[in-house]
């Protein structure tokens, strides 16, 4: 998954067609937890055409005033530059079905 900033998320929304931003904190002991399973989620075939970023909101304070982040980790999918999806994820399964229901 590759790291980012709010600044270049605006600029990769109007690139990509599909986006998949993981919002996280270094905080947060549940990020720490399901990141290894979320690096091998998104390397999936079926998955191949969207783009994964993941965002520090420990880093990115601006990010807080634009996205609910009362629970982490959240995901955030835009397709063609408009957010059609926020929803805090708790575990592989409910990650994989979020993935599988864009694709």
């Amino acid at each position: 998954m590759n790291k980012t900033t709010t600044e270049k998320l605006r600029y990769l929304t109007s690139e990509h067609e599909t986006i998949v931003v993981l919002y996280i904190s270094t905080e947060c002991e549940r990020c720490i937890a399901l990141m290894p399973i979320f690096d091998e989620l998104v390397k999936e075939e079926m998955f191949k055409k969207i783009l994964f970023l993941e965002i520090d909101s420990t880093e990115n304070h601006l990010i807080r005033k634009e996205i609910d982040l009362t629970h982490l980790p959240l995901i955030s999918i835009f397709k063609k530059g408009i957010i059609i999806k926020n929803s805090s994820v708790e575990n592989e399964e409910e990650f994989r079905q979020i993935l599988q229901s864009i694709v």
